[in-house]
C-alpha cells in the first residue's frame, strides 16, 4: 500500500505485510492524526480503489478515543477528501454542536448520497474500531481469534526427545496459510500507553511489563506467523520536553524518550517520530518559517528502520 507522501516514498515505500511500525511524538503533536492518515484513511481509499489488487481489514484499538468519535472523524476526513477540500469541518460540527451554526442541508444531503453511503458501507466491513479491549492478552486473543477464522495452520513431524531419553515423533505448526494472501491485516493500538496492566503467574504487573508483553511477545507473534501488521503510537516521555532538553537542543522524538518503555523501538520494523517547532516556540526550523506557518506544520523522521533510511 504506498507511501501518501511522494517526496518521503523514497525512503518510506509505504506499507507491508509482516512488518511493525510505530509513530511516536510528543503530546498533542498529532501522533493519532499522523496515524489515521497513514495507516487508516490511505489503506482505506487505496483498498476502495484497487479491490482487484488488495484487500484490507484494520482492527483500531482505540484506547484514547471512543468508537462513536472515530467514525465522526472517518466521515470528516470523507467529506474533505471527495469534496476535494471544498467541504472542511470538524466533528464539532458534524454534531450541529452550536445552535447559531447547524450543520447544513446541503452536507446533510452529500452525506446521504449514493456515492457517500458505498464508502460508509465498505468501512464498516473492513474496519472495526474497537475501544472495549484494552488489556493485551485480549488483544491477541482477538487478533488470534481472526486469524483462526481466515486461515488455517499446517503441520509437520519432528522427532522429540521424551524425558526417558527416547524419541518419538511430534507434529508441531509449520507455517500459517491464510484464505486471501492479498489481505492486509493491521493492527493499530492508539496509543500504547493506555494499555491496562495485567497479571502473570498471580503476580500483578507493571505497566512497563504489560507493554513489553504485549509488543516483544504478541505483537511479534502478530507479525511473524500470520504476517499481520502491527502499528503502535506511543508518547514521549513528559521529560523529553523539560527545560534540560530545551537548552540541550534535544527536541525531535527519539527512542531514549519514548515513553513508559523504550524496548518497544527494539520490535519495530520501523519507528516514524513527529515534530511540531511551534510547540517548543521554534521561529524557523529546516529553513520554514514557522511564525507564517505557525500550528499548521510537522516534521516527519525515520527514527530507526531496518531496511535502513534512518535520520
Amino acid at each position: 500500500i504506498p507511501c501518501p507522501f511522494k517526496r518521503f516514498s523514497s525512503e518510506f515505500i509505504g506499507i507491508e505485510q509482516a512488518k511493525y511500525y510505530g509513530i511516536t511524538g510528543v503530546s498533542k503533536a498529532a501522533k493519532t492524526k499522523l496515524g489515521d492518515f497513514m495507516f487508516l484513511y490511505t489503506p482505506f481509499f487505496y483498498a476502495f480503489r484497487n479491490r482487484d489488487k488488495v484487500r484490507l481489514k484494520i482492527k483500531y484499538f482505540s484506547l484514547e478515543i471512543s468508537e462513536d468519535e472515530k467514525y465522526k472523524q472517518f466521515i470528516c476526513h470523507l467529506l474533505f477528501v471527495c469534496s476535494k477540500g471544498k467541504i472542511s469541518i470538524s466533528p464539532r460540527e458534524l454534531n450541529s454542536t452550536s445552535s447559531e451554526n447547524p450543520l447544513t442541508q446541503e452536507i446533510l444531503d452529500v452525506m446521504n448520497s449514493e456515492e457517500y453511503l458505498e464508502y460508509y458501507r465498505f468501512f464498516e466491513e473492513n474496519i472495526e474500531i474497537i475501544s472495549h479491549i484494552r488489556n493485551p492478552t485480549g488483544i491477541h486473543s482477538y487478533m488470534k481469534k481472526y486469524a483462526k477464522d481466515n486461515g488455517e495452520w499446517t503441520y509437520k513431524e519432528i522427532d522429540w526427545q521424551n524425558e526417558d531419553g527416547s524419541y518419538s515423533k511430534k507434529k508441531v505448526k509449520d507455517h500459517y496459510i491464510p484464505k486471501d494472501p492479498d489481505e492486509y491485516v493491521i493492527c493499530i493500538i492508539d496509543h500504547i500507553s493506555l494499555i491496562s496492566t495485567e497479571s502473570e503467574n498471580n503476580r500483578p504487573m507493571n505497566l512497563h511489563e504489560s507493554i513489553v508483553k504485549l509488543s516483544s511477545k504478541y505483537l511479534i507473534e502478530l507479525r511473524n506467523d500470520f504476517r499481520y501488521i502491527p502499528v503502535v503510537i506511543q508518547q514521549q516521555a513528559m521529560a523529553s520536553e523539560g527545560v534540560e532538553n530545551i537548552k540541550l537542543g534535544k527536541l525531535k522524538p527519539s527512542v531514549a524518550d519514548l515513553g513508559d518503555c523504550k524496548l518497544t523501538a527494539r520490535d519495530m520494523n520501523c519507528l516514524l517520530g513527529i515534530f511540531s517547532p511551534m510547540k517548543h516556540d521554534l521561529h524557523s526550523y529546516l529553513g520554514y518559517s514557522i511564525d507564517n506557518f505557525l500550528d499548521n506544520i510537522r516534521f516527519v523522521e525515520i527514527i530507526i528502520s531496518r531496511e535502513g533510511g534512518g535520520g
